[in-house]
């Protein structure tokens, strides 16, 4: 995914491949609800400093964000649900120069939809 652009994207013929495995470990124990289906985008950092993902998604559809070091179960580092159906996630982190993220987009209790999602740096 570019850097400091919006895409779009949609979670409506995806499947659920995230599980509560995936989004485990210490940083992401009381992690969001897995349940729906997953959205993956990955990345690599061009310079060290903070980054930040924003997903924006339709109304009525509440999107679980969450950053992950590597596509592998127990990699969650951190993750965001706090706005609510149709409200904007947003989750910064900071990391050192060409870092691979991947950033997971559910849909809570198994809600899917539409959203625009960007990362910015």
């Amino acid at each position: 995914m570019p850097l400091n652009t919006l895409a779009g994207g949609t979670a409506l013929n995806s499947t659920d491949d995230m599980d509560e495995t995936w989004l485990s470990g210490a940083a992401c124990a009381n992690g969001p609800d897995s349940a729906g289906r997953d959205v993956i985008y990955a990345f690599t950092t061009t310079t060290a400093g903070r980054y930040t993902v924003r997903v924006r998604p339709e109304s009525g559809y509440d999107v679980p964000l969450a950053l992950l070091r590597a596509c592998a179960p127990l990699s969650c580092v951190s993750w965001e649900n706090t706005r609510g159906a149709g409200g904007e996630e947003i989750l910064s982190f900071d990391v050192t120069a060409s870092t691979a993220s991947t950033v997971v987009i559910d849909g809570y209790a198994g809600i899917r939809g539409a959203f625009d999602v960007g990362v910015e740096h």
